[in-house]
């Protein structure tokens, strides 16, 4: 015995020890892989070898863990602040007028109204039946916007005060009426029907029915306006058609007189063929005029008529009623803000922290 309790081991080796704290059995102190600890940081962590889906999963549990009161705090002002807003935001009235444009046939229509807004000649014989999906376009024009934001109303919500809606809107110059005026301002097409919506919306409900009916009106007065110039263009144009087939009628006419006068007796055969040919342009040019003489005289009376093309089927109501605003996308909204809000102020505190004990270990 080499010691009191203590044997020697038999092939005179020193005994074992029990493995220093830190070091996995099996391996040179020298190159031990040190086991991470409860308070390292999310950086650090992340290059811990992990041993199954659990151990990856537990950084960022403890990183949770650690911001937890910063978590609660962001979703409570996202929440909060939504909520202070729900309650205390002003109610928005949806006054919606309907509208249907009338079948028919003629340049004088709603194709019409917009080859003369843009500067395109007449449309001739254009079928009325789509013109329902240009409607829109027209209601959002330049000339119907700025008649309907230069129209006085008189706002119930400000003490019964008339004013100009550029006023309301608190524009500056036109074009940023116009631009406020498609804010508060919509247009939708049934594609089956081919009904139209015109929807505006305001905190003053009798204004959104004001403003949705006077489009409606600057809709009709504006097609119409440009309906008539269109009609008396097309008549114009007829007339004077008219008058050049007339003289070329008187003419060809003419000349088939002339010509039966000076060969009377005479039967050769191509005085025949002459004749017939002179027969023929005669022929020819009174249908022509007989055609453009009947066109001539409905354009009169499409250009005399002043049938409305768009049909009004539901002016706009007073709305009793503000529009709805979903809660659940407002909460589902602020748990989103709230969530991306405090990654990205834990990214930013932890990405701090660890560039300033790499700056002191530098």
């Amino acid at each position: 015995m080499t010691g009191r309790g203590i044997a020697p081991h038999p092939s005179g080796a020193e005994p074992a020890t029990a493995p220093e704290r830190g070091v996995r059995p099996g391996r040179h102190p020298e190159t031990f892989e040190r086991e991470p600890a409860a308070n390292d940081d999310w950086i650090g962590a992340s290059s811990a070898p992990s041993t199954g889906p659990a151990a990856d999963v537990r950084p960022y549990l403890r990183l949770l863990k650690r911001y937890r009161g910063l978590i609660v705090a962001v979703f409570g002002i996202c929440v909060g602040t939504t909520a202070v807003r729900y309650f205390m935001r002003e109610p928005i009235y949806m006054a919606k007028a309907s509208i249907l444009p009338s079948g028919g046939q003629g340049g004088s229509g709603v194709l019409g109204l917009i080859a003369s807004m843009t500067g395109a000649p007449p449309i001739l014989g254009a079928s009325e039946e789509s013109s329902s999906m240009l409607f829109p376009r027209i209601v959002e024009s330049r000339r119907v916007g700025l008649e309907v934001v230069q129209t006085r109303f008189k706002v119930a919500s400000r003490g019964g005060v008339e004013m100009s809606l550029q006023e309301y809107l608190e524009a500056e110059n036109e074009d940023e009426a116009l631009r406020a005026l498609k804010g508060i301002r919509a247009v939708d097409v049934d594609k089956e029907t081919g009904l139209i919506g015109i929807s505006v919306s305001t905190p003053d409900p009798e204004l959104s029915a004001q403003v949705a009916n006077r489009t409606v009106d600057v809709l009709e007065k504006v097609n119409g306006e440009i309906r008539r110039a269109s009609a008396a263009q097309n008549s114009e144009f007829l007339q004077e058609r008219l008058a050049e087939m007339q003289a070329e009628l008187r003419a060809a006419e003419d000349r088939l007189t002339s010509f039966r006068e000076q060969n009377m007796r005479m039967n050769a055969p191509e005085l025949e063929q002459d004749r017939l040919r002179l027969e023929r342009e005669a022929a020819m040019k009174s249908q022509i005029f007989v055609s453009l003489s009947s066109q001539a005289e409905l354009a009169r009376l499409e250009e005399a008529k002043n049938l409305p093309i768009v049909r009004v089927l539901e002016r706009a109501a007073l709305p009793t009623m503000p529009v709805p605003v979903s809660r659940l996308a407002l909460l589902v909204g602020a748990c989103f803000a709230a969530l991306v809000l405090s990654v990205v102020l834990i990214a930013a505190v932890e990405i701090t922290k660890f560039l300033r004990t790499a700056a002191r270990t530098i």
